[in-house]
């Protein structure tokens, strides 16, 4: 009898590891690449099957130090090229932690262009394979018309943005989603 309930405690400690682990009991998917990358808000970073080595964001990281029980910031500049209005562009991926789960994702791609309305149509056209959102014809309605995109999803935000810089004639996209709290 003490042998079962021996063997049903470790049972019960090995699921409740197993849980703490993952993360949030409800992870939200991030939506970029995600039949790719598989990330998730609630999800632990480094545990994640996914291709991509993050390298810590120290410029950016709020208490300057990698560490498993606070908050780190990390990002990652592998992604390959997008071509742009005939300039090769880079995603930026970034994360923000906390205890090891994510809790902030974005992407960024700064573009260049003399003509914001067409350069919104390509960005949109190029990355909406990459973000599923961009599928949506609300969503692109409100980028063309708005510049911006936001929703809630579960604990989420979740947003996207196109900005322009008439003196610079650069452009911004940024998708982001963050835990709500």
């Amino acid at each position: 009898m003490m042998k079962r309930i021996l063997i049903t405690l470790i049972f019960i400690a090995s699921i409740f590891s197993c849980n703490l682990k993952k993360g949030n009991s409800n992870p939200v998917p991030i939506d970029y690449k995600v039949n790719k990358y598989g990330l998730m808000i609630g999800h632990t970073f480094n545990s994640i099957n996914t291709p991509i080595d993050w390298t810590w964001a120290a410029e950016v990281d709020i208490d300057g130090k990698i560490d498993s029980t606070g908050m780190d910031s990390y990002m990652y500049l592998g992604e390959p090229l997008i071509r742009i209005n005939g300039t090769d562009c880079l995603p930026a991926l970034f994360i923000e932690t906390k205890k090891d789960l994510i809790t902030e994702f974005s992407c960024s791609i700064l573009f260049w262009t003399e003509n914001y309305s067409s350069s919104v149509e390509e960005v949109i056209k190029i990355i909406k394979t990459d973000i599923g959102l961009l599928n949506d014809s609300a969503v692109i309605k409100s980028l063309t018309d708005n510049s911006k995109y936001q929703r809630e999803i579960e604990n989420c935000i979740e947003s996207i943005e196109i900005s322009f810089d008439k003196k610079t004639g650069s452009g911004t996209f940024i998708y982001k989603i963050k835990n709500k709290v």
